[in-house]
């Protein structure tokens, strides 16, 4: 007799609806993350300072083209494409990356802002999150993002070449 493991088979489902999904949104996040970063501030209730707006103009383009160099490698990955979806590594290494670009966007103070506090948390906070404890935390989330696209980078390009290896 035969015994199927359907909690597992269900598991590799919902994997692969991740890895696909993921392989679909990273089309979009190059060009949306910067506006979430800069302008989604003001969205969530933060000052307006110099990030708003030179600071969409003058961090923004250089963000969406490193966030667009692990997306274009894996797109040269012959056998995700086919697929559909990327591999693990690479999808969780990207939503690591996201991740800490959103909360980086939730914890960055603007020098340029008017008034106490200058972060998203801070602000939602009532400021019981001072200004220092939001660039600790807004450090650490740049730390996580900058390892975690350095990965998705190094995946993106491992499957490359196994993909050109098996070709």
């Amino acid at each position: 007799m035969i015994e199927v493991d359907r909690g597992r088979a269900m598991g590799d489902a919902e994997r692969g609806s991740l890895d696909r999904g993921v392989y679909l949104a990273q089309l979009l996040v190059p060009f949306l993350m910067p506006w979430i970063f800069f302008v989604g501030r003001l969205w969530l209730g933060a000052p307006s300072g110099w990030l708003s707006g030179p600071g969409l103009l003058l961090i923004g383009p250089p963000m969406a083209i490193a966030l667009g160099i692990p997306v274009i490698v894996s797109l040269r990955d012959r056998g995700a494409y086919s697929r559909r979806r990327g591999e693990r590594g690479y999808t969780v290494a990207s939503l690591v990356t996201w991740a800490a670009l959103l909360a980086g966007a939730l914890t960055v103070t603007d020098a340029g802002a008017p008034r106490m506090p200058t972060s998203v948390l801070g602000v939602w906070t009532g400021g019981a999150v001072s200004e220092v404890a939001s660039q600790y935390l807004f450090f650490i989330c740049v730390v996580a993002a900058v390892v975690a696209w350095a990965t998705a980078l190094v995946l993106a390009i491992r499957g490359v070449f196994v993909a050109h290896r098996n070709a």
